[in-house]
């Protein structure tokens, strides 16, 4: 993939950067692992950049056809055809595609549903009866898949009628499963299903992702659950691919993450040394000050005296 990519972005962020109406969607239902919605497609301009998600996409196009060309991940352009009721699969992270079209005056109505890797993960271990770590799908158009259809309608129906939300929120999610054991079943097939190969590590936009999460959120506490679900990664599989790519462990890293915010706020600014260690997530100097000296070899107050 081309350096100049994008950083990635969820299933909400993504939302917002298409042209058109959402008429209804899984928000209001908070779905771990999936977001689903139904939304008009308006053609403002003749051609489009769609980002690359965090999760896979998997998009149902309702109306008349549509044609034109794209470039899937910087490779060369492509014509299609977006014909009713077929279905477009887009991999998580691997999924920046350039779309040229035809202008249209009247909106599209589409369903796209975010399926986070960890959510297929789970699907195809349920399926198989056996752990799997790693559900690699391909890039497809043009699918009609008759069953993926019936689930999407009859989710839309469902979230239409949310009135009972924890009613509706069984019921959506026992829908949503159907779809991800229809995808394991008919689009990954036994290549694209096993454990991580040697070597494997995060790639450069989920790091990216991940460190710009870790320091925005250095004054919290911060578990391995929530580094997971920033970039949409079951623990197993995550912890593996940090090991791999960083060399140590995730709360160390964090760790000296914040001692190298402290660092910077003792070269940089004047600010009392209670009031760091409570900015970069200790809850007190005690412990701050020790675990400051275990990395530098002097406390907080010696280093700002003299941080060389």
């Amino acid at each position: 993939m081309s350096e100049n990519m994008p950083p990635v972005v969820g299933p909400r962020e993504y939302q917002a950067s298409v042209d058109g109406q959402v008429t209804v969607s899984s928000e209001k239902l908070d779905i771990e692992g999936a977001h689903v919605a139904w939304h008009t497609q308006r053609h403002k301009t003749s051609e489009c950049l769609r980002q690359p998600t965090a999760a896979h996409q998997f998009v149902l196009y309702c109306s008349d056809e549509e044609k034109g060309e794209y470039r899937y991940n910087d490779r060369a352009w492509q014509p299609y055809a977006k014909r009713r009721y077929q279905w477009f699969i887009a991999p998580a992270f691997e999924n920046r595609i350039m779309w040229r079209w035809r202008q249209s005056e009247s909106p599209g109505l589409v369903c796209r549903f975010h399926l986070s890797p960890h959510l297929l993960e789970q699907a195809a271990s349920l399926h198989l009866d056996r752990a799997v770590h790693c559900v690699r799908l391909e890039h497809r158009m043009n699918i009609e898949d008759a069953l993926l259809t019936e689930v999407a309608f009859e989710l839309r129906d469902e979230l239409q009628q949310i009135g009972d939300r924890a009613r509706s929120s069984r019921y959506s999610r026992a829908l949503i499963n159907t779809f991800a054991y229809r995808v394991i079943k008919a689009y990954a097939d036994s290549a694209g299903i096993d454990s991580l190969p040697a070597g494997s590590r995060l790639t450069d936009s989920r790091k990216a992702r991940l460190e710009a999460f870790i320091d925005r959120h250095l004054n919290q506490p911060l578990t391995i659950d929530d580094l997971c679900r920033e970039i949409w990664l079951s623990k197993y599989h995550f912890c593996r691919l940090f090991k791999a790519t960083y060399g140590e462990t995730p709360r160390k890293f964090v760790q000296r993450r914040r001692i190298d915010e402290a660092c910077r706020l003792l070269r940089e600014t004047e600010r009392p040394v209670t009031d760091i260690a409570l900015t970069t997530g200790w809850s007190g100097n005690g412990g701050f000050s020790r675990c400051f000296k275990s990395h530098t070899g002097v406390t907080p107050s010696e280093y700002r005296r003299d941080p060389l």
